[in-house]
């Protein structure tokens, strides 16, 4: 389901750019700053999904991250069920993103978390400047019985953070305010997949350090709503624990999941890392410009 509402997302969008491309062999794009309303914020990510399941394209941004504390966004496509023109967008953070605060965000991920048949949130934030979680935002439509396309934060996705076998420290985990079920982190990107094939989307959640000098490990978190494991996002950092300090991701889907991590060159870290998936039998290491490089982690091969 949750692979056919993003498939669903991304005809849409090829089927607007192929009917303008049967007009003419090329196109030409100019601005159309009508389109949005003016938000005046630093913005580090966005997303374009049906999150209202009316059949047209809708917008989240993530806002924050280097420009510190900031409202992330959710645009309405002003068409379809709004009875307005496709193609525009109002601002809805106020009554369809809540609660509303701010947070350092530098990703957002739209994902079907819960397979309920409707695109959730997960927001990337950094503790660079304030202590803060990701945080997920939940769609109130399909298993929450109210409407698709509203969004509510909810805390309570992690499972068994914090306790013996997890990679994340208690003294991390974060117990009131807006974070409160989280725990400190200090995000750049994430990326979900069905890692474990069992029907369902997992966390691949990359971290970086202050200074990018790799103090931070990235971690890797199974879905438990397919009854495979229990409910809510398990931290499985015991069986994968050498992926420290990645400045993005990406999972690449074939028969199983494979990861791509691109790690930032560091002073202090980067060689020591560079070294070390280097001597591992089931990690691929190519060198990047200026020092970083790219790990590849084959999920087919042994470990």
């Amino acid at each position: 389901m949750r692979n056919a509402l993003i498939l669903r997302s991304l005809l849409a969008a090829s089927a607007a750019f192929l009917a303008l491309a049967s007009v003419a062999r090329s196109q030409q794009y100019v601005g159309s700053p009508g389109s949005l309303p003016p938000l005046g914020a630093a913005t580090e990510a966005t997303k374009f999904g049906d999150f209202d399941l009316d059949g047209d394209l809708d917008l989240v941004y993530a806002n924050g991250g280097d420009a510190n504390n900031q409202q992330s966004r959710l645009l309405v496509n002003n068409g379809l069920a709004q009875g307005g023109t496709v193609g525009t967008f109002s601002d809805v953070t106020a009554t369809k993103l809540l609660p509303n605060f701010t947070q350092s965000s530098r990703d957002v991920q739209i994902v079907d978390v819960d397979n309920d048949g409707d695109l959730d949130f997960y927001f990337s934030n950094h503790s660079q400047q304030t202590t803060q979680s990701n945080t997920w935002f939940i769609n109130q439509g399909g298993a929450q019985g109210g409407s698709a396309g509203t969004f509510q934060r909810d805390m309570a996705r992690w499972f068994q953070i914090g306790t013996p076998g997890s990679s994340i420290p208690a003294a991390q985990l974060i117990n009131s305010g807006n974070f409160a079920g989280g725990f400190q982190d200090w995000v750049c990107q994430c990326d979900f997949a069905d890692v474990d094939l069992d029907g369902d989307a997992d966390l691949m959640h990359t971290s970086y350090g202050s200074g990018f000098n790799a103090l931070v490990m990235s971690r890797l978190f199974l879905n438990g709503f397919s009854g495979a494991e229990p409910d809510g996002f398990l931290d499985r950092m015991r069986t994968l624990h050498t992926l420290p300090d990645a400045a993005a991701v990406q999972l690449l889907h074939d028969l199983r999941v494979d990861i791509v991590a691109v790690h930032a060159a560091a002073a202090s870290a980067g060689p020591t890392l560079r070294d070390f998936f280097a001597h591992q039998n089931w990690a691929r290491v190519t060198p990047l410009v200026n020092g970083e490089f790219v790990v590849v982690i084959d999920n087919d091969a042994p470990r």
